[in-house]
Order: C-alpha cells, then structure tokens, then sequence
C-alpha cells in the first residue's frame, strides 16, 4: 500500500492529460 500525495497525482494527471490512461509501474529503490 502506498499514499499518493496530492503533487504527485497533479504530475501524473498532467502526464495522462493527452495519452489513455494505462496501468503505470513503480519501482522502489533499497530501503524504501
């Protein structure tokens, strides 16, 4: 589980904003 902060969701708003929105992947570095 992970929380999404309200810049983050504005960044990948406006990445989507001209592409379909599609299933993302995140990757975490060591420790988090």
């Amino acid at each position: 589980m992970f929380t999404l902060t309200e810049n983050a969701h504005k960044e990948l708003a406006a990445y989507f904003a001209d592409k379909d929105k599609s299933p993302i992947r995140i990757y975490l570095a060591p420790g988090g």
